[in-house]
């Protein structure tokens, strides 16, 4: 087996107790999410990657390598990569951000309170920007 494919499906409605309601008769959502564990693509090398991609609608595409035809996760969806060595979240066919090799790469970040970087400086928003050292 090259892949395991989990799906999840979801649905949910309301239908009006009024016979006479005009403006409100059914409303109904419907999702499905998928988790495919495997092979989720290929490397510069054209080793297969091993991991688990998890999305909502989550596709494959077929690509050639050496005039074999091999699926891997369309990454162009909305959805998160594990691999043993990187967690990648990706928007609309690009990385928003991946975790690796100890360091988390994003292109912004949103603090809510404070960072402290390695137990000897905070940097906070109390009283606008502040820097402060804590290291004793």
């Amino acid at each position: 087996a090259t892949d395991i494919v989990e799906s999840y499906g979801y649905d949910a409605w309301l239908e009006s107790l009024q016979q006479d309601a005009v403006e409100f008769e059914k409303y109904r959502i419907s999702t499905t999410g998928y988790i495919r564990r495997g092979i989720i693509g290929y490397d510069e090398n054209n080793f297969p990657i091993i991991g688990v991609a998890i999305g909502q609608d989550l596709k494959v595409r077929t690509v050639t390598i050496d005039g074999v035809e091999y699926e891997e996760i369309d990454t162009t969806q909305n959805l998160a990569t594990y691999t043993a060595d990187r967690v990648t979240f990706w928007q609309n066919g690009v990385e928003a951000g991946y975790f690796s090799n100890s360091e988390l790469v994003v292109t912004r970040i949103r603090v809510a309170d404070k960072i402290i970087i390695g137990d000897k400086w905070e940097i906070s928003r109390k009283n606008g920007f502040t820097l402060k050292w804590i290291g004793g």
